[in-house]
Formats: C-alpha cells, sequence, structure tokens
C-alpha cells in the first residue's frame, strides 16, 4: 500500500519495458486514489512508449487538473498535441509553460520555430509576441533574429506586407548576411515589380553560401524580366555548377534558343 513502493515498482517495470504490466497494475493503483496525479503521470509514459498519444494526452490534462503540472510536463503536453497535429490545442500548455519563467530562452525559440510550421497564422502572431514579450532580453543575438523572421513571415502570411518588409529591413540591418530574409525581401520586390530593388537583395544573398542557389536563380528571373538574357545565362550557370538540375539545364536551353 505504500505509495513510494508502487512508484517504485511502475518505474522498474518501464526501465524494463514491461508496459502492459505498467497498464495492467496502475489503473488498479488509479481506482484506489484517483486524486494520486503521480500515478496518472506515469500510465501517461507509458502510453508514450508505445505511441498511445492521445491516451496520453488526456492523462496529463488529468494530471494538470490535479495541480500537478510543472514546466515539463507542461512542455511535454504541448508537444504530444504537435505529433498529433493539434497544434491549437498546444498553445494553452506552452502558454503555461512559458508563464512558469523556467522555459530556457533557446527552448522556447524551438517551441516557436515549431509552431511557426503547424499554428494558424491568426493564432501564431499573439504567440510569438508572447515569446517576445517574455524572452526579448534574454535571447541570443541571432536568436533575437530568427524570432524577428519567424514575426516578418507571420506578418506576411496574414496579408501584413508593410509590417513584414520592415520586420524583415530590421533583420537585414542587423545582419546584412541573413539569406532567408534577403531572399523573401528580393522575392517581395520581385512580385512588386520593383526590380532594381529585387536584384539588389538577390544580389546580396548570393554572397550567403547556404542560399545561394536560391539567390543566383532570383537574379535570374529578375534579369529576364529586363531582358537581360546574357546576364541571366550567366547567374543560371553558376547556379548549375553549384546544384546540376534539369530544370536549371532547360532555362538555360530556352533563353540561349531565344537570345540565339
Amino acid at each position: 500500500g505504500s505509495r513510494d513502493w508502487r512508484l517504485g515498482q511502475l518505474k522498474a517495470l518501464q526501465n524494463l519495458g514491461n508496459y502492459d504490466d505498467v497498464e495492467k497494475i496502475i489503473y488498479r493503483y488509479i481506482e484506489e486514489k484517483p486524486g494520486e496525479s503521480e500515478f496518472w503521470l506515469q500510465q501517461a509514459n507509458a502510453f508514450i512508449a508505445v505511441g498511445k498519444y492521445p491516451e496520453a494526452a488526456s492523462n496529463l490534462e488529468i494530471v494538470k487538473m490535479l495541480g500537478g503540472a510543472d514546466t515539463s510536463m507542461l512542455v511535454l503536453l504541448g508537444d504530444l498535441y504537435v505529433n498529433m497535429d493539434a497544434a491549437s490545442l498546444a498553445v494553452e500548455p506552452y502558454t503555461a509553460a512559458l508563464d512558469t519563467g523556467k522555459v530556457k530562452a533557446s527552448n522556447a525559440l524551438n517551441i516557436a520555430k515549431i509552431m511557426s510550421r503547424r499554428l494558424r497564422s491568426t493564432e501564431l502572431k499573439s504567440f510569438l509576441s508572447k515569446i517576445e514579450s517574455s524572452y526579448a532580453s534574454t535571447l541570443a543575438s541571432e536568436d533575437s533574429l530568427t524570432l524577428l523572421t519567424l514575426q516578418a513571415a507571420n506578418a506576411m502570411a496574414l496579408g501584413n506586407k508593410d509590417e513584414g518588409m520592415d520586420l524583415l529591413s530590421q533583420v537585414v540591418s542587423k545582419d546584412p548576411l541573413n539569406g532567408g530574409a534577403l531572399l523573401t525581401l528580393g522575392s517581395h520586390y520581385y512580385s512588386e515589380a520593383d526590380y532594381e530593388r529585387a536584384l539588389d537583395y538577390y544580389d546580396r544573398a548570393e554572397k550567403v553560401e547556404d542560399v545561394k542557389v536560391e539567390a543566383l536563380l532570383g537574379s535570374a528571373r529578375v534579369l529576364v524580366k529586363q531582358t537581360k538574357y546574357l546576364e541571366a545565362i550567366y547567374r543560371l550557370k553558376a547556379a548549375q555548377v553549384i546544384d546540376d538540375q534539369p530544370f536549371i539545364a532547360q532555362y538555360i536551353s530556352t533563353l540561349e534558343n531565344f537570345v540565339k
């Protein structure tokens, strides 16, 4: 009947990988003491180990209602919802975890990156603002720029192009070789038919090794719009040297035939 003995037994069985035994035993313990949050938590761990994520999330919600949720458990609950493609449900536990002040700034940024790929744009805006207000003073310089970039992408997804461009301009002013921001700015001005500014940003992005191919292709598109076909071919051939793709070869062939 000892609580500590029972918890020790459950943890030992989990360490041995005997999850079926854990499930069978723990149901009895929960029936006897439904208000014991630790038993619900141990059952959640067993569910996670065998891939029963919805059941695990349900258990963690009960732990939360019983007042037994700590920061790591709240983050785990958010992670489960994300893995279940239910990012909207992850907002509440993630936010509660952030409110404890015990989530490291770097981990908070990782959560922001995950949510930026999974959460609806309307919900993401307030979530990113929450991280900014909680961690603006503690984020490393590079991480701060990453957060600005996420906010810029979110603003543009919401149709707030001016806000997005302003944020990206802030990123570039602080980090002149931020490849992602330079490409996004180039793409934006290309869509606005402001080819001079678009080419300027693509030219700058070409100096960043990680995005050089994309930058060269962007420059080529702009130069074609400006009817500078030979210069466009030169950029395309430079991209082909780095990444020999059939579509690049086809683009080069098409332009060469057009010039002839």
